[in-house]
């Protein structure tokens, strides 16, 4: 996913790739959008919608989850057949128990070191045996 996040990426380069390989994580962000779209009744989703994608130039960097719901939004937000196919798909994911899937242990903490930002992030993504060893825990125990 990560060749979806350079603030250089054109939308051409990803509006049709991006939805070719989804992650669980991205079908679980899809499925976020589309019930908070099915919550909103009377009021009208302002972004992202099929025509708002010009919006994310004022973006400082679009993040990948900006790019997938506009690619989402593109491709079943234009009508409501198009809406209804899309929901069929993240049927089909849901079905298949797809979006309940985590990463294995060894990507999740790569995915865990990348983000670490401090010394208690690095802390805890660590081997830890158990949470009371954390330093900002021991004040608990």
């Amino acid at each position: 996913h990560n060749k979806f996040i350079s603030d250089q990426l054109s939308r051409d380069d990803y509006l049709e790739s991006i939805l070719d390989d989804l992650s669980s994580s991205d079908v679980r962000t899809i499925m976020r959008s589309e019930d908070e779209l099915s919550q909103t009744k009377s009021w009208s989703r302002i972004f992202p919608t099929s025509n708002t994608h010009p919006y994310l130039q004022f973006l400082s960097c679009p993040s990948y989850s900006d790019r997938l719901l506009d690619a989402w939004e593109d491709k079943y937000g234009t009508c409501k057949e198009n809406r209804e196919t899309g929901l069929q798909v993240l049927r089909t994911f849901c079905e298949k128990k797809y979006h309940l899937k985590v990463p294995d242990k060894i990507n999740l903490q790569k995915q865990l070191s990348r983000t670490a930002t401090n010394e208690e992030d690095k802390a805890l993504s660590s081997n830890k045996t158990s949470w009371m060893e954390i330093d900002m825990f021991k004040k608990f125990q």
